[in-house]
C-alpha cells in the first residue's frame, strides 16, 4: 500500500516516471494491495491515451479484489482525473460501488466530480455532494464542493453558508479556507480574508 500512495504523490507532482516505478515495485511487495498499484499503472496509461492497456490493468485489479469497493472507486477516480477522462466509465464504476455500499461518501463525491465533466451536470453533481454531506455531516470536503458549485452560479450567500458549515464540521480541512478566502475576495470583503485556522479545534 505504501508504494501505491508514494506513487500517487509523484503522480500529483507530475513525475510520471517516478510514479511508474513506485506502482511497479508495489506489485508483489504486499499482494493484498497489488490491485491498487495496477490501478496506478492504469491511470498512467490513460494519461498516455493507451486506453486498452489501461483497461487491462484495471481488469487485473478487479480480478484480484472483486469485492473491494475501494478498487471500484479508485478506478473511477482514474477515469475522472486522467488527462483523457471518461465520464461514462467513471459513472459506471461508481454505480457499481454504490450497489455494494449505498452510503459510500467517497463514491458520492466522485459521482459529483464525474457529473461536472459534462456541461449540464451541475444539478446532478449538487445532488451527489448533498448525499455525501447527509451521510457524513462531518465531511468538510462535501460542504466545500457544495460551496464551490454555488460560487460558480454566483449564489454567494449559499456558497458562504456551505463553506462555514464545512469549517464547523471539520476545521482542519485546509482547502476550504482557500475557497472561503476567494469568496470573500469576490464579495470585496477583504477584511475577512485574514482567516485564522485553529488546528486544535
Amino acid at each position: 500500500e505504501l508504494w501505491y500512495y508514494l506513487g500517487e504523490v509523484y503522480y500529483q507532482l507530475s513525475k510520471q516516471d517516478s510514479a511508474f516505478q513506485c506502482f511497479n515495485r508495489g506489485i508483489g511487495a504486499m499482494s493484498k494491495y497489488d490491485s491498487y498499484n495496477y490501478i496506478g499503472l492504469g491511470k498512467l496509461l490513460l494519461d498516455k491515451n493507451n486506453t486498452s492497456e489501461a483497461k487491462k490493468n484495471f481488469d487485473k485489479a478487479l480480478q484480484m479484489a472483486p469485492k473491494d469497493v475501494r478498487v471500484l472507486i479508485l478506478i473511477a477516480d482514474a477515469y475522472i482525473h486522467s488527462k483523457n477522462h471518461n465520464q461514462q466509465q467513471a459513472v459506471t464504476f461508481l454505480n457499481k460501488a454504490l450497489e455494494m455500499d449505498k452510503k459510500n461518501v467517497d463514491a458520492f463525491i466522485l459521482m459529483g466530480d464525474a457529473n461536472l465533466l459534462s456541461i449540464e451536470g451541475g444539478g446532478k453533481a449538487m445532488t451527489s455532494y448533498e448525499y455525501a454531506a447527509e451521510y457524513n455531516p462531518k465531511l468538510a470536503k462535501a460542504h466545500s464542493k457544495i460551496g464551490q458549485l454555488y460560487a460558480r452560479i454566483k449564489n454567494n450567500d449559499e456558497s458562504l453558508k456551505a463553506f462555514l458549515n464545512g469549517i464547523a464540521a471539520d476545521s482542519t480541512y485546509i482547502p476550504i479556507y482557500r475557497e472561503l478566502g476567494e469568496l470573500y475576495y469576490q464579495k470585496k470583503q477583504f477584511g475577512k480574508m485574514n482567516i485564522k485556522i485553529d488546528p486544535t479545534s
